[in-house]
C-alpha cells in the first residue's frame, strides 16, 4: 500500500447534499487532467484535495475544483459532477493505468454535482466543497484502501472536460516509517597531479570559491552527511606551514561542523568502477608531488 500511497494523484469526493462551493485560490495538490471528450473543446478540469490526499475516519474533505477555458467562447453556467469507483486500486500499475484511461468507468457512483459559474474566455475558475465526514461513502471501510474518483465538467450545451485522480482511505493504521539519510559530497575540481597546489587551495577557499560554497550550503544542515574526498585534506597538510591561511581556515570549518563525515576515494575516484573492474580493494595513491 505505501507504494500506492506514494503515486497517488488525489482528487476529491463530493456528496449530493451539504456541499458549498466557494472561491479558493491555492489547491493544496494538483490531480491529473484528462483531455476534453470533444475534440474542439478546450476546457480542462484539474481537482486538489486538502492533507495530501490521505483521508481518516471523523475528517472532512475539503475538496478544490479548477475549471479552465481556453476557448474563445464565453459560458454562462455549467456543473461538475463527481463520481467514485467503488473497486479498489491495489498495484501502482494498476492505479497508472487507471488515471490515463479515458474509457467510461462501469461501475462508477455518482457522488454529488455542484454549479460552476460564469467563465469567460481565457479564464479560470475554482470552486472549493467540503464534504463532511458522515457523508464519505467509504467510511467505515475497515482497510486503508486507494480508490480511484474523477470529475466530469460541462459547460454550455455540450462542452465537457473529465479529471480523474485517486484518494488515499486511512482508517487508522499505524504508518510504517521510512529513514532518508542525504549525503552532500565535498570534491575539488580533477587535477592530474595527485594533490592540489597552494593557488588552487587559494582559489577554492577564497570568499566565493567552490569548498567554501560547500561549506556555506551544509550550514544549519546537520543531518546531512558529508564525503570529503581526502586528497582536500592531505593537500592541506602537506604545504605544512606554506598552506594558504584560507584553505587552514577552511580546514578548521570543516571540522567544527557537527555533521557525521565519511571518506570517499582520493581524487573522487570511481570505487564501484574499480571492483567492476576486478579490484580487490581500493586503489591508494603511492606518491604525489606538488609545484
Amino acid at each position: 500500500m505505501g507504494a500506492l500511497i506514494g503515486t497517488a494523484i488525489v482528487l476529491a469526493v463530493l456528496p449530493t447534499t451539504g456541499a458549498t462551493a466557494s472561491p479558493l485560490n491555492e489547491p493544496v495538490s494538483v490531480a491529473r487532467s484528462v483531455a476534453p471528450t470533444a475534440a474542439e473543446a478546450k476546457v480542462t478540469a484539474s481537482l486538489a484535495t486538502d492533507n495530501a490526499g490521505v483521508l481518516s475516519p471523523g475528517e472532512e474533505l475539503t475538496v478544490s475544483v479548477t475549471v479552465t477555458n481556453a476557448t474563445e467562447t464565453a459560458y454562462e453556467h455549467g456543473t461538475a459532477s463527481l463520481w467514485f469507483d467503488p473497486t479498489p486500486q491495489r498495484s501502482r500499475a494498476g492505479l497508472d493505468s487507471w488515471l490515463a484511461s479515458g474509457d467510461p468507468v462501469p461501475k462508477a457512483v455518482t457522488l454529488g454535482e455542484v454549479p460552476v459559474g460564469a467563465l469567460e474566455s481565457g479564464t479560470s475558475t475554482v470552486v472549493q466543497i467540503v464534504v463532511p465526514a458522515s457523508s464519505i461513502p467509504f467510511g467505515t471501510d475497515p482497510a486503508e484502501t486507494v480508490f480511484g474518483i474523477g470529475a466530469t465538467v460541462t459547460v454550455g450545451t455540450s462542452t465537457t472536460a473529465d479529471a480523474r485522480s485517486s484518494l488515499v482511505w486511512n482508517p487508522g493504521a499505524t504508518a510504517s516509517p521510512s529513514t532518508v539519510g542525504v549525503v552532500f559530497p565535498i570534491v575539488s575540481p580533477s587535477t592530474g597531479k595527485g594533490l592540489l597546489t597552494a593557488d588552487e587551495l587559494t582559489t577554492y577557499t577564497s570568499a566565493n570559491g567552490v569548498l567554501t560554497r560547500d561549506l556555506d550550503g551544509l550550514e544549519r544542515h546537520s543531518t546531512v552527511a558529508i564525503g570529503i574526498d581526502p586528497m582536500i585534506i592531505a593537500s592541506i597538510r602537506a604545504l605544512g606551514n606554506a598552506a594558504p591561511a584560507t584553505a587552514t581556515d577552511w580546514l578548521v570549518r570543516l571540522s567544527e561542523l557537527p555533521n557525521d563525515t565519511f571518506s570517499l576515494g582520493f581524487g573522487d575516484a570511481d570505487l564501484t568502477g574499480q571492483l567492476q573492474a576486478g579490484v580487490t580493494t581500493p586503489l591508494v595513491p603511492t606518491s604525489s608531488h606538488t609545484r
